[in-house]
This record gives structure tokens, sequence and C-alpha cells, in this order.
């Protein structure tokens, strides 16, 4: 499940770079940010 959410944000990084004007390395930050939170809430869900 997470390849396929991380393989859906990879694919729109293209768009979300031409609608806020930025370029592909600071647009990576986004995928970065969602796996790490995505990280987060595998750990404490499986946790209790």
């Amino acid at each position: 499940m997470a390849l396929l959410d991380t393989t859906i944000v990879n694919i729109s990084l293209p768009t979300m770079t031409q609608y806020f004007n930025t370029d592909l390395a600071q647009a990576s930050w986004v995928v970065d940010a969602y796996m790490l939170a995505f990280g987060v809430f595998l750990l404490t869900a499986t946790s209790t």
C-alpha cells in the first residue's frame, strides 16, 4: 500500500511543480513529508 501511495504522489509531482511554480527539487519534499507522516502513522497503529 505504501508503494502505491508513493507512486501516486510521484506521478502528480510534475503537475504540482507547474501549479505552484516551483522546481522538482522543492516539490520532492512533498514525497518525503508524506512518507514520513505515513511511516509515523504505521508505527503508532501497529504498536497498539
